[in-house]
């Protein structure tokens, strides 16, 4: 009888993983140490409300996502393309105008100039139809130092580029990759950014329920992982053909890469100051980067006549009482009446992707010591980037064995 593949963690690249091997009709076992499937996509639900572990969005566009997921069973709803900036006291749109034309006149009076919107423009249509490969093919330089290259404004920079990049880099400094700035940009040109109607928890759910249900081990935490075997923490050894290690790259503290964090409130309130599922960026708070009333998008994320708000800090050492400060600045006393619902620090939210970090080509593959590592570490950091690192692996895996 042939030996399985083992592989260790069941986040969004152990589940790609253990797809890809499945399709092509090779053995395998999955071991999650927690109680759940999808790693950092997860969804907790709390007194009626749907709360993702951290604020994050799936994009439609992503070009791996497809290949493992039903999207329409995803249920999934976009947010308005655009952001709300929340500036002076007042909100400033920028809409694009060929998906809510309504919002021209506004986005025309808004924090970005003539020059910065021809600009934006341009950019969306050039990046519209770049492809992930070509996307990490482009001079490599970080992402401010690309939008100054392209002769976007301080204020362009300052007031949307900063706070709305920042909350997809997970850093403020846009020292990120341009290559994950093109990747990411091309994706929001020719798709929309949603989320899926049970949460983010429902993705790897759905993966993880096309798999034999007999190779799935949850609660399972491994200690050892060799070439062709592991162990797991209760005490038993169990032999492999290969051995797929799919966990966080922070398991291995040596090996790590630095990392990005966030730190998550969420309020409820009763109604909210702007209508439509916006993104609201913040450009002058000085701990809060970006908000959005989930409930706007999908009513069920919180009980009947009550609104979810979604609150997110790139300085993971923020509190309650300093976003509060930060919301009554924003929105007046109406702020102080919002009952918090839960406090979400993730410090090891995304992996860091520095200039000289991406590039077209696959870094998947055995390790020197016979163990094959994936993640979206290896990849851009992005749910597509998880998927595709574990659809890499079982494809070195299977070219081994051809």
């Amino acid at each position: 009888m042939n030996k399985p593949v083992l592989i260790v963690g069941g986040g969004l690249s152990g589940l790609a993983c253990a797809v890809s091997l499945q399709k092509a009709g090779k053995p395998f076992a999955l071991f999650e140490s927690s109680n759940r499937w999808g790693g950092r996509a997860g969804s907790d639900r709390k007194d009626g409300f749907i709360l993702d572990r951290g604020f994050q969005v799936f994009l439609d566009a992503y070009p791996t996502a497809a290949e493992f997921l039903d999207l329409d069973a995803l249920n999934l709803k976009p947010f308005c393309s655009g952001a709300l900036v929340a500036r002076s006291g007042r909100f400033q749109t920028v809409a694009d105008p060929f998906r809510h034309p309504k919002h021209l006149r506004d986005t025309l009076k808004g924090p970005l100039s003539p020059a910065d919107l021809l600009r934006l423009g341009r950019l969306t249509f050039r990046l519209k139809g770049m492809t992930r490969e070509k996307a990490l093919s482009v001079q490599d330089e970080s992402a401010l130092e690309f939008l100054k290259s392209r002769g976007f404004s301080h204020q362009a920079v300052e007031s949307f580029w900063r706070p709305f990049l920042g909350g997809i880099f997970l850093e403020p400094d846009l020292a990120t990759s341009s290559r994950m700035f093109h990747f990411v940009f091309s994706l929001f040109a020719r798709g929309r950014a949603t989320l899926p109607r049970e949460g983010m928890q429902a993705i790897p759910d759905q993966i993880a329920g096309n798999l034999p249900i007999d190779a799935l081990k949850l609660n399972t935490p491994v200690t050892e992982l060799q070439a062709q075997g592991i162990r797991l923490a209760s005490g038993p050894w169990i032999e492999g053909e290969h051995v797929v290690d799919a966990r966080d790259p922070w398991t291995s503290p040596d090996e790590a890469p630095d990392a990005c964090g966030t730190v998550c409130f969420y309020f409820a309130c009763d109604h909210v100051p702007w209508t439509g599922p916006w993104l609201v960026l913040c450009p002058e708070q000085e701990h809060i980067n970006t908000l959005t009333d989930l409930s706007q998008l999908h009513a069920q994320w919180a009980p009947p006549g009550k609104h979810l708000l979604s609150v997110s800090c790139l300085n993971t050492g923020v509190g309650e009482q300093e976003v509060l400060s930060d919301l009554s600045e924003l929105f007046g006393d109406q702020a102080r009446k919002w009952k918090p619902i839960a406090r979400m620090e993730i410090p090891n939210a995304l992996p860091a992707q520095p200039p000289g970090h991406l590039s077209a080509v696959s870094k998947t593959g055995f390790q020197a010591n016979g163990i094959i590592r994936c993640g979206d570490f290896l990849e851009t950091a992005s749910i597509d980037g998880a998927l595709l690192s574990g659809k890499r692996a079982a494809e070195a895996l299977l070219h081994h064995h051809a």
